[in-house]
């Protein structure tokens, strides 16, 4: 499957691995990311929840705990890496073309492309922990659609167009996962710590602008004068362009709970006040 993928990109768009990264593993096996996914899949939809059928859910407080930092600090480094190698320091943000094999900045913003894929294999974590724990109703097709999909964006992006103008979403999506996992890290650390969290509801606002802004950014390369390769880029808008629907459903549907249960609040508390 490796090599069709190479042939059709070659074929199709006249694309071929760089030379930097063809040989960084797993980015060699295309199959693997697949089959990884695929196992992913199967775990998450049906095998996972069949072995815990008679099962108590598990509490994994201290795991969890030990994953979302380690994700804080991943996440960080990755986006510290994209910054200082290329985004904060010489890439033009209209339009950057693919850097030359031998540059060692270019060489920086790959190696921090590749941690960012490896990392997205590691996430995959987040769905595997709501089985264990029974917490189906937050194994949504958004999130599964998002961690699977993910995989192969990445895998095809580093093995491909590994530093430049769409490595932009390295550093973006690295910046909302900081902030994220570090949700989820003092979330977990129990009650106390809830009134600490109302930015909560800021989360999803900042990934719908993070695609709005990934779209806008990607649409530069059409320009005549830019000189970075244009059908993953389509790919890259085409799948931003689906989360953004997903995300934006996923704020209304939480949005329009969210008021609802205020105006519950509002209503038992009047009626309390008029019992006294």
């Amino acid at each position: 499957m490796s090599q069709g993928v190479d042939h059709f990109f070659y074929t199709n768009f006249e694309i071929l691995p760089d030379p930097r990264t063809k040989d960084w593993f797993p980015v060699t096996n295309f199959n693997l990311a697949v089959v990884l996914v695929a196992a992913y899949l199967i775990f998450c939809l049906f095998l996972g929840p069949l072995l815990m059928k008679n099962r108590e859910p598990m509490q994994l407080k201290n795991s969890m705990a030990g994953y979302n930092l380690t994700m804080v600090l991943v996440s960080a480094y990755v986006a510290f890496e994209s910054f200082m190698g290329g985004w904060g320091t010489h890439y033009r943000f209209f339009c950057h073309p693919i850097g030359a094999p031998d540059d060692k900045n270019s060489l920086r913003m790959a190696k921090a492309h590749y941690v960012y894929f490896v990392s997205k294999f590691v996430e995959l974590m987040d769905t595997v922990f709501f089985v264990l724990r029974k917490k189906y109703s937050h194994i949504t097709f958004l999130h599964v659609y998002h961690h699977g999909v993910v995989v192969l964006m990445a895998f095809c992006s580093l093995r491909y167009l590994p530093d430049g103008h769409g490595t932009l979403i390295v550093l973006l999506n690295s910046l909302i996962h900081v902030i994220m996992y570090a949700y989820y890290f003092l979330a977990g650390l129990g009650p106390k710590m809830q009134k600490y969290l109302w930015w909560k509801k800021y989360l999803t606002s900042m990934q719908l602008v993070q695609f709005l802004f990934t779209l806008s950014h990607a649409a530069v390369v059409f320009h005549p004068s830019c000189n970075y390769p244009k059908p993953l880029v389509i790919v890259l808008m085409i799948n931003s362009g689906m989360f953004l629907l997903l995300f934006a459903n996923f704020y209304r549907k939480s949005y329009k709970k969210e008021k609802n249960e205020e105006g519950e609040s509002h209503i038992k508390s009047k009626k309390s006040k008029k019992n006294k």
